[in-house]
């Protein structure tokens, strides 16, 4: 509501980032993405668009100006930023506002809705919902170690919380009781994952998988007795135990190796049986317990992003909770299991959100001061939350022949998803530098750096230069599915290339720049289609399966897919498997050269050359650090005459574990 207000005192002028940070935040220190949060709710509530402004203008690496005209309209309204009632005259109508909220004596009685919404009653709506969203909450750190802590859960009395802490490699369980000043080392590693109480409190369970598959363990935390819990693996990321302790509920695949959905699995006798069965693509994961064991959240998983889910524990039909399709880092039952908090980027930043547990519209939390949080886990009283507080700077790498890898384009925050424009003077790619990710182009020497949309808010990936490198195509979502926009290399107004309400991603061109390629599930399944580059009907290439793809050298279409591992060429309407490569999860990590197909091998730690038209493969001429390689999206590119190769490399990655306390 403040920054509402501090806008609309000075409607018409250019308030600075700084300015505006200080007059609603003073001798606070909080990040660009607070400010951007606030600034994208008051877009929402307006109904107003950052990359077509009718409210809010955003000025480029400098802050925001009100550009609707602003009445002023007496003394009905009382404001802690310079008082003012005023009228924003906007072609929305006032019957967006929830009537309940249009309805409350909060509201100034002098202030008219003809012509528009009136912004005393936004500010008041505003208010309303900062009222009822930021609780006089306290946040202090509970871990100040070097690398990372994760994955925490509390004991059943509310006194301990288990985490996993990795540092240069090797990751382990911790233990730190909220009386002692010092946390506990449990478990020795290297690679130990999950921990879950049990629900007497004895025993927590653990994921260890090194070496072999992954297995389920159970330590006391009072005494290092490790013991094998279970016979057969188990997937990575564990489960949670049912209120009886002889039942967990994991994320994995039936005997038969169908979808990936929730298993619940007897620990007595090691059987299984299937909770929930995700349509082909989705996979079900990380599911939690409502705190009275009756239901189980959990989160559902696609190309096109993260929802929420809720199930019985005996089973049934799951439920959806939210229709976001964004990414999902965690996700805890408030005590009385009326909710669910959980952390999201649905506004292009990670941020906590509150939905019920029958769903409806989330609601943003605005208590915690948190940067970048994850992993939220409430304490059984409901009173205090634990969450994950992260760090990522990902910088964009160049290495040439013979030369060694030089950093080309840094921030603290992240600079990837990297392309090289046809003359490879040019790179274009993905950061959230400003706050939400948007497309940015620079010099491949990394100077005139600029930014290119001002989505504000929406996710935004994939950017990829045309043949002429006068454009550039990219996928954004702003509403819930993913579409495809065309920009112009300079800048400029976003074009947006298809409108069809199923999901359009991965973006690439054809080589004479006259049609894109991208995967989409109009179909009802991830395939490959075509589009004019200047807009019109799509059609589709693909009937096995595809989420990208390019042209190559001899004409046909390289094809990989989202959730199984390989190339496929596509010509003359037969689809042909080329190679294993990319594995799963790297659909994006390949590219075409003159030189043959350039293809990540993540679990070699190279590059493999394949030549089209020959058996096997090659190595690639540069070393790669396949380690601090983006992963699950596309984490390199390569100049077409595959003499130069450009990587978004995790340059810093840490995460402390924070403590919420009088979270209500």
């Amino acid at each position: 509501m403040q920054v509402l207000l501090y806008l609309a005192a000075r409607a018409g002028a250019v308030v600075s980032r700084d300015e505006l940070m200080e007059a609603v935040w003073p001798g606070v220190f909080v990040g660009d993405h607070a400010l951007n949060r606030c600034i994208s709710q008051l877009r929402k509530l307006f109904g107003d668009e950052a990359h077509t402004p009718r409210v809010i203008e955003t000025i480029p690496k400098v802050g925001y100006r009100l550009i609707s005209p602003v009445e002023r309209m007496g003394d009905g309204f009382s404001a802690p930023v310079e008082a003012v009632d005023v009228t924003v005259t906007t072609p929305r109508e006032a019957a967006r506002l929830p009537a309940a909220h249009l309805r409350s004596s909060a509201f100034p009685k002098r202030a008219g809705l003809v012509g528009g919404v009136v912004l005393a009653l936004a500010a008041s709506y505003a208010l309303i919902l900062w009222n009822q969203q930021a609780p006089n909450t306290t946040t202090r750190p509970l871990t100040t170690n070097s690398g990372v802590e994760m994955q925490a859960m509390w004991s059943p009395d509310g006194n301990e919380i288990a985490y996993v802490h990795r540092d240069d490699g090797a990751q382990s369980i911790w233990i730190r009781r909220l009386d002692a000043d010092t946390p506990l080392q449990l478990t020795e590693g290297p690679r130990d994952f999950a921990p879950a109480w049990s629900p007497d409190g004895s025993t927590i369970s653990f994921v260890r998988c090194d070496p072999g598959p992954c297995r389920l363990f159970g330590i006391s935390p009072l005494a290092s007795d490790e013991r094998q819990i279970l016979d057969g693996p188990v997937p990575a990321e564990g489960g949670r135990w049912f209120p009886d302790g002889n039942l967990m509920v994991w994320s994995g695949s039936s005997a038969d190796g169908g979808s990936t959905g929730l298993l619940r699995v007897d620990l007595t006798n090691g059987q299984r049986e299937i909770l929930t069965e995700p349509p082909g693509g989705f996979r079900d994961i990380l599911p939690r317990l409502s705190p009275d064991g009756v239901m189980i959240s959990f989160i559902r998983r696609s190309p096109a992003g993260d929802d929420l889910f809720r199930v019985a524990t005996s089973g049934g039909e799951a439920r959806r909770l939210t229709s976001d399709n964004r990414t999902i880092a965690g996700h805890s039952w408030t005590e009385d299991g009326s909710a669910i908090v959980y952390s999201s980027s649905r506004t292009g930043v990670f941020a906590l959100w509150r939905v019920g547990a029958n769903g409806g519209e989330p609601e943003i939390v605005s208590g915690p001061a948190v940067r970048d949080p994850g992993g939220p886990a409430f304490a059984p009283s409901g009173d205090k939350l634990v969450v994950e507080d992260w760090i990522f700077e990902v910088n964009l790498w160049e290495t040439a022949d013979n030369e060694e890898p030089t950093r080309l384009v840094s921030s603290t925050m992240w600079d990837k998803q990297p392309d090289i424009s046809p003359t490879g003077g040019q790179l274009a790619f993905i950061s959230n530098r400003t706050g939400p990710p948007e497309v940015w182009r620079a010099n491949r020497d990394g100077s005139d750096v600029l930014r290119l949309t001002n989505f504000g808010g929406p996710s935004v990936e994939y950017p990829r230069f045309s043949p002429d490198g006068r454009s550039i195509v990219f996928q954004a979502r702003p509403d819930t599915q993913a579409e495809l926009f065309i920009i112009g290399a300079d800048g400029g107004v976003p074009r947006k290339l298809t409108t069809h309400s199923a999901d359009d991603v991965a973006p690439r061109w054809s080589r004479d720049g006259t049609h894109v390629y991208f995967g989409s599930n109009r179909s009802g399944a991830w395939q490959i289609w075509m589009i004019p580059a200047t807009g019109g009907e799509a059609v589709q290439l693909s009937t096995g399966g595809g989420f990208t793809a390019e042209e190559a050298d001899d004409g046909a279409l390289i094809v990989s897919r989202y959730a199984e591992p390989g190339l496929w060429r596509i010509a003359n309407g037969v689809e042909e498997r080329i190679s294993t490569l990319p594995r799963t999860g790297d659909w994006g990590n390949w590219a075409t050269t003159s030189r043959g197909l350039v293809v990540l091998d993540r679990a070699a730690a190279k590059l493999v050359l394949i030549t089209l038209g020959t058996t096997g493969e090659s190595p690639f001429a540069y070393s790669l650090p396949v380690g601090n390689l983006m992963n699950g999206e596309p984490g390199f590119a390569v100049a077409r005459g595959g003499d130069v190769l450009i990587t978004a490399q995790i340059d810093r990655v840490e995460s402390d574990l924070l403590i919420v306390e009088s979270f209500r």
